[in-house]
């Protein structure tokens, strides 16, 4: 599998990604969010990506979509989110992304793996969780 997941102390969901991002691994996150997210419980999630390419297109309007049909259902449960890149280019893709789709919850893009998992912890330490 090109990604791995784990679910971490505090509430905190970790996605890794171990190859190059493909839309129907990108889908298949989107499909662990989804049950996550039906769960209706409170959580965070990071994904490092320092190991993947840029995504493809479709996989970037699949993300739009599924980000504007989630938006209620991410507002009660999605504390935070973020996202590990090593590339400028995704990085400004995934910025791109959510100026499109703006999160209702804090979110994060950096190139600091650390950082990453220190802010969604952080969040959740701070509600509670």
């Amino acid at each position: 599998m090109p990604f791995t997941v784990a679910n971490i102390e505090h509430s905190v969901v970790k996605f890794v990604f171990t190859d190059p991002v493909t839309s129907n691994e990108l889908d298949k996150i989107l499909g662990i969010l989804d049950c996550l997210l039906d769960t209706k419980k409170k959580f965070s999630f990071y994904i490092d990506s320092r190991k993947a390419n840029s995504p493809p297109i479709n996989a970037t309007i699949n993300l739009i979509k599924w980000l504007k049909q989630n938006k209620a259902r991410m507002k009660e449960t999605l504390l935070s989110s973020a996202v590990v890149i090593s590339s400028s280019f995704a990085s400004n893709f995934l910025k791109h992304v959510f100026t499109v789709q703006p999160m209702d919850s804090p979110n994060l893009i950096t190139t600091n793996y650390d950082e990453a998992k220190r802010f969604v912890s952080d969040i959740n330490k701070k509600k509670g969780l």
